[in-house]
């Protein structure tokens, strides 16, 4: 049976096919009979040339494919085929659909032997009107089944509606990677740990500018458009801005014609669904993989192990070989991205993980021992399980490391991989940064850095410095938040036993930050050095290494030998004025005139000459090893010669419950005192700074805004800005309108249209300034008062829906959609509506009616599972609710509702409707990207 080539081309580097972009017939039933079926709307193939831009972004222009010379391979006229596709009216349908097959010609398109940059790539573009359109969900309905056949109820048509986009998504999507590979263009890497996309179906069909054909379409067929596409779930790969940015990087990618992947992990239950109960917010398992994704394509042939724990060890040809450990497999899914207006469909490519079958203990198993033999495949699995899993337990910090090095390790062995491959047998690495582009989106990526070091150094065979080079130059990093405390930082400890062959590299790039640091501000100033140290450093608490302290320590060649040059110098000032010989004897003299005045009770203590002397001999014996090196594993840690003199007299006054008299005052003695806490302070942790890695590591920082930008300039990475100015970029992040206006928001869409006078604005969102010429004309007001209360109305419906609260469209709607948390402020927001309802209450009717706007404030967001106080403010927020919305004194002039489940689809809704959106965040501290976009699903 012939094969149908509908997926992307495998790409794995040990056997590459490439894939031509048209359909391929498929056989049905024997070959005797010849029948044969075109698999995708072969009603309606048409061969047309089209232009494919694609923006190279290592050089910038725009390129236009001149024609690839073609081969025309005559097909066989394919007869009519009718069939029967559904029963009878037992559907949504309103009678027997009957699908029928006419006959029409397919050519192969290939491309030309020796074809070269500046060629059009001509392939097969189809032209699909309602008909045609109709044929094929009817298709799919009956050939890619998911439903029983007997029925075509609504569940079923969004599937076989879906499946009938992403063909024609795959035709274009295939002609896009089959030009990156015949141009081997630049290509950027976009990696996230969150891809917020919402529903895919009508963002699709929209920018393929076919909305009306598919909704004609369905209407044949006895459905409507909106009602198929609100059976589609959300995606639960993302939670906040993070992941909505992301999204909205690649709808933007895509639609200007750059060459780009994103890359993130596949997430079987998202984050958690949100249902909110009389006692707060509840958490349950999201279900969108339940029935599976039309959109995604496995990818079985794309898979590639990733290594946890095991031990690092030199081999006898003086190679570094990470071995032992636990392995896993992580596994490709594929998701196309379409452009609007045009045929560029970039691809997301997620991961799954699970273990290769050779490790399922099948003996195990056969044994009885079903859970022993399973471990392996449960370990791997629960990767990939949830997004963001509770770290408070260690067992959740490993697994949420484990999430981010599948990400940065399967990923980056996919892009080597297509490097290679690319290169077509003449590899020159020199050269990968200049085809090569990994942009880090947050800290979460970070492990890339020492990842690719890992390969290219490990694996490739290169020099630390050729491997360093290639690193800085391929990386960048884009910084989502300004608050010290939510820099990523991970346990040193931690990772040590999880990657060890990534400290050792993180190590040595630390230790060549500290050379660098040393050479741009010299030894001089000890002060300046350490401070700077401790700023910029990649690891936190962690001694510097040995080959480095004798750099900046030279004036103090040990704290011991320091100290006694102290205590002689103050014994010569004070030869002269006074009989004593030294401080430390005239202490121990003290001491022990101090002793005959004890208490009985301190007569017990085990008697000693005095901490004095105690010190003096510590100081000899201190000096007898000064000449060990600061991190000899024997020696205990000192910070300062102070802070070892404070824990001697620590230790004399916790025996001896006295304390020194002060030199001031009159010497009657040593003072009674209460007994000190004998703890020793416990030590910092010692911690990887991310962030800082990603400075280091790469060769741009950017701000997701100017203002935000400029502190991280000035204040989050100002120590690093002076050494590399040239690193630090401010890139304004905004939403796709495509998405956000254009398709959420069709009435004030097709106003601003209007009174523009093009749709160009969907793509230059530069002349939506034209609008200010008729901000005073009345009509357009009216126009865009009409638009507003129709979105509002919608809203006032899904909120009885969702919630059982009666709101009025009239009112203004007040409304803060954000993730739950203490520094979003939905606190404060709640307790000034508090406020407003109380100074309500104090007023009579006729007052409250004249004061008053009536107002609707709208919340939404997930608080965190482990997050307690933001469950209590979402807690709050509902209880104000409750009492505010059944009080009828009150009625519509104020309303509270939390809506359930925050999410793009709802946000769809909301933002359109919204007439005060609350952006409150710690000014001073984080800068929000709704502050240059009107879509805000978090500030991060």
């Amino acid at each position: 049976m012939a094969t149908s080539r509908f997926s992307a081309p495998s790409i794995r580097a040990e056997a590459f096919s490439p894939c031509n972009s048209i359909s391929r017939l498929v056989d049905f039933g024997s070959r005797q009979r010849n029948s044969k079926f075109f698999l995708i709307r072969t009603s309606t193939l048409r061969r047309v040339k089209r232009s494919l831009t694609v923006k190279n972004i290592s050089s910038e222009p725009k390129q236009r494919l001149k024609d690839l010379t073609t081969e025309e391979d005559e097909r066989k006229e394919i007869e009519d085929r009718h069939m029967r596709w559904f029963s009878d009216g037992t559907s949504c349908c309103s009678q027997s659909l009957v699908c029928s097959v006419p006959s029409c010609d397919a050519k192969t398109v290939r491309p030309a032997a020796g074809a070269v940059s500046g060629k059009r790539l001509s392939d097969v573009l189809l032209t699909l009107d309602p008909a045609s359109i109709a044929s094929s969900i009817k298709y799919h309905a009956e050939f890619t089944p998911l439903f029983s056949r007997e029925r075509f109820e609504l569940p079923k048509a969004f599937f076989a509606t879906a499946q009938s986009v992403r063909d024609a998504l795959i035709v274009n999507w295939n002609a896009t990677y089959d030009y990156y590979e015949k141009m081997n263009v630049k290509q950027a890497y976009y990696l996230s740990m969150e891809f917020l996309q919402g529903r895919a179906l009508l963002n699709a069909i929209g920018n393929l500018e076919l909305t009306d054909a598919y909704g004609e379409a369905l209407s044949k067929l006895g459905c409507s458009l909106e009602n198929v596409a609100c059976q589609e779930p959300d995606a639960a790969l993302g939670n906040g801005g993070l992941g909505r940015l992301a999204s909205c990087f690649l709808d933007s990618l895509a639609t200007i014609n750059y060459p780009a992947w994103g890359y993130g992990l596949r997430y079987k239950y998202g984050l958690f669904k949100q249902r909110i109960t009389k006692d707060g917010q509840e958490e349950v398992a999201e279900d969108w993989l339940e029935m599976g994704s039309p959109w995604e394509i496995a990818r079985n042939d794309v898979s590639y192990p990733v290594k946890f724990y095991g031990k690092v060890v030199k081999g006898s040809d003086g190679k570094i070989h990470w071995i032992g450990g636990e392995d896993i497999k992580a596994v490709a899914y594929d998701v196309p991205i379409p452009g609007y207006k045009t045929k560029t469909t970039i691809n997301l490519r997620l991961w799954s993980t699970k273990v290769p079958s050779a490790d399922f203990d099948l003996y195990a198993f056969n044994a009885g021992e079903h859970t022993t033999a399973c471990d392996a495949q449960a370990n791997a699995e629960k990767i990939c399980y949830t997004l963001y899993p509770g770290d408070e337990s260690e067992e959740g910090k490993v697994l949420r490391l484990k999430q981010q090095y599948t990400l940065c390790s399967a990923s980056l062995q996919d892009i080597i991989a297509r490097f290679e491959r690319r290169s077509e047998g003449n590899v020159k690495w020199e050269e990968f940064p200049e085809k090569v582009a990994v942009q880090m989106n947050d800290t979460h990526p970070t492990l890339c850095i020492p990842e690719l070091m890992r390969i290219l150094m490990d694996l490739k065979g290169m020099s630390w410095n050729e491997a360093w080079d290639i690193t800085q130059r391929t990386v960048a990093y884009t910084n989502h938040t300004v608050l010290p405390e939510a820099l990523e930082k991970w346990s040193l400890e931690l990772m040590q036993k999880l990657l060890p062959r990534h400290v050792e590299i993180i190590e040595m790039i630390d230790e060549e930050l500290i050379h660098q640091i040393i050479s741009e501000y010299g030894t001089s100033d000890s002060d300046l050095l350490e401070k700077k140290l401790n700023a910029m450093r990649i690891l936190e608490n962690v001694d510097v290494p040995a080959s480095i302290a004798d750099l900046f320590v030279k004036p103090r060649e040990s704290p011991a030998a320091e100290l006694s040059e102290e205590l002689a110098s103050s014994d010569e000032e004070l030869a002269s004025s006074e009989p004593r010989e030294s401080p430390a004897a005239e202490l121990s003299e003290e001491l022990e005139s101090s002793d005959e005045e004890l208490e009985p009770a301190d007569e017990e203590l085990e008697p000693r000459e005095s901490p004095a002397a105690e010190l003096s001999e510590e100081l000899e014996s201190s000096d007898e090893e000064q000449e060990l090196e600061p991190d000899d594993a024997e020696l205990e840690p000192r910070e300062s010669p102070a802070a070892e003199l404070s824990e001697e007299f620590e230790s004399s006054d916790e025996e001896q419950e006295l304390e020194p008299a002060d030199e001031d005052e009159p010497k009657e003695g040593l003072q009674k005192k209460r007994k000190v806490d004998s703890k020793p302070i416990p030590k910092p942790p010692k911690m990887i700074r991310m962030a800082n890695l990603c400075v280091v590591g790469g060769h741009a920082v950017n701000g997701v805004a100017e203002i935000h930008s400029e502190i991280v300039k000035e204040e989050v990475f100002n120590d690093f800005y002076k050494m590399w100015p040239e690193k630090f970029q401010n890139k304004t992040n905004g939403v796709t309108p495509r998405r956000w206006i254009r398709f959420c928001n069709p009435d004030l869409s097709n106003i601003i249209t209007k009174w523009i006078g093009t749709e160009d604005w969907v793509l230059h969102t530069e002349k939506l300034a034209e609008l200010r010429k008729f901000a005073d004309n009345e009509d357009l007001q009216i126009e865009w008062r009409a638009a507003k209360r129709s979105n509002k109305m919608k809203i006032v419906s899904f909120l009885k829906e969702k919630t059982g609260y009666s709101i009025s469209p009239d009112a203004m709607f007040d409304v803060q959609v954000k993730r739950i948390h203490e520094y979003k402020r939905q606190l404060l927001n709640i307790l000034g509506i508090v406020y407003r309802y109380k100074k309500m209450k104090e007023m009579s009717a006729v007052e409250r009616k004249a004061e008053f706007v009536p107002r609707v404030c709208i919340f939404g967001g997930k608080a965190f599972a482990t997050y307690v106080q933001a469950k209590r403010i979402v807690k709050f927020i509902t209880d104000v609710a409750s009492t505010v919305n059944h009080d009828p004194e009150i009625g519509d002039l104020l309303k509270v509702v939390f809506v359930p489940d925050y999410n793009v689809t709802v946000a769809e809704l909301l933002i359109p409707a919204s007439e005060l959106s609350q952006h409150i965040s710690f000014d001073c501290l984080f800068f929000s990207k709704a502050d240059v976009s009107f879509l805000d699903a978090e500030d991060t």
